[in-house]
């Protein structure tokens, strides 16, 4: 109906994640206590004053939790549409792959796993931040990932791409260690470390441009 492009995808995904916030979000409200409702409303607080101070305090965790959730997914989704010719990250990362003849699904696996880990590294602390950027500096290209999250103990950090190493409770030790093969695999070099100003892990990925 309106074709290709930035604005079918954000039509798609907004609708896709309206509608399951929606859904989720009143569901979740009304499984709230509602004993603090009550004691509000006998007091003849208005609604806005009952939604403030009755039902988002018992819902505000699982509501943040939930969103940087569908954050993953929206942001996987919109490097997939994008790939497929709807704008945004995605085209960018399609365009690169097209110039350098990349392997689409090798390195969106591992832009993939750079994104979820840098997630998993924001969404238990307060004003999470996870920053994409592409540029091209000379005659390399650059992709990066930045985070303000929990970071890595600098101890860590040179065993990083190891086999089975992992700072996770839950993990198998391979994630990183594929990704950097992936990123090798196609002449390129991938760096992790801790952020100099800030908290956090910035992952570093560099191809050197090909002359034609």
């Amino acid at each position: 109906m309106i074709g290709l492009g930035a604005g079918a995808a954000v039509l798609a995904l907004g609708m896709n994640v309206g509608g399951v916030f929606g859904k989720l979000y009143s569901e979740l409200a009304e499984a709230v206590d509602p004993q603090p409702v009550q004691e509000l409303e006998r007091m003849g607080v208005g609604r806005v004053g009952v939604f403030l101070y009755g039902i988002l305090p018992q819902v505000k965790r699982q509501w943040t939790a939930y969103a940087l959730f569908r954050l993953e997914c929206s942001v996987r989704s919109a490097s997939i549409l994008g790939i497929v010719g709807a704008g945004g990250l995605g085209s960018e990362i399609a365009l690169s792959i097209r110039y350098f003849q990349f392997d689409k699904f090798q390195l969106s696996q591992s832009f993939n796993n750079l994104i979820k880990n840098a997630i998993e590294a924001v969404i238990k602390i307060p004003n999470p931040s996870i920053v994409i950027n592409l540029f091209q500096k000379n005659k390399e290209i650059f992709i990066q990932f930045i985070d303000n999250g929990i970071g890595i103990d600098q101890n860590k950090i040179s065993r990083i791409f190891e086999p089975y190493f992992t700072t996770k409770n839950k993990g198998t030790g391979l994630g990183l260690s594929i990704v950097k093969r992936i990123i090798e695999d196609h002449g390129g070099k991938i760096k992790i470390e801790k952020n100099k100003n800030m908290a956090g892990t910035t992952s570093t990925i560099n191809f050197v441009v090909q002359n034609e």
